[in-house]
């Protein structure tokens, strides 16, 4: 919880997308280095709880925050391409020899920051338009 706490007082207040985009950051960045699913397992149930902290932030009631913020960080903890160590299909391709730790590093950060921008993006799509609609 000091992790999130850290992370994410400064951004009391914040726009919108400020806070999704350090969330997804900072998620993608851990995942990288720790497994993925223990990841989701611990974060996931902190940023629920810290979710109606934001409600206000995100224009919404404090269990849709909880449910935005949940789903997101969900989603981000699935990706992790630039070490062997982020999911179980880069640790086969990287043990099979055929990719060298460089290149699998470059082209794993070139693809962490487009999903970051990319998964930021539909996030605030959804909810500033969808989520309202089908959750209201």
């Amino acid at each position: 919880m000091w992790l999130a706490e850290l992370t994410l007082d400064p951004l009391a207040g914040a726009p919108i997308v400020a806070v999704l985009l350090v969330v997804i950051t900072m998620i993608v960045v851990v995942g990288e280095i720790a497994s993925n699913t223990a990841m989701a397992a611990v974060l996931v149930p902190i940023l629920v709880n810290i979710g109606p902290a934001y409600a206000a932030v995100l224009g919404t009631t404090g269990e849709l925050a909880s449910v935005l913020l949940a789903v997101t960080g969900a989603v981000a903890a699935s990706y992790g391409f630039a070490l062997p160590v982020a999911t179980p299909p880069n640790a086969i391709v990287f043990g099979a020899g055929y990719v060298e730790r460089e290149h699998m590093l470059r082209a794993g950060v070139v693809l962490d920051a487009i999903v970051i921008l990319l998964t930021t993006g539909v996030a605030y799509v959804l909810v500033r338009t969808l989520w309202p609609v089908v959750l209201g």
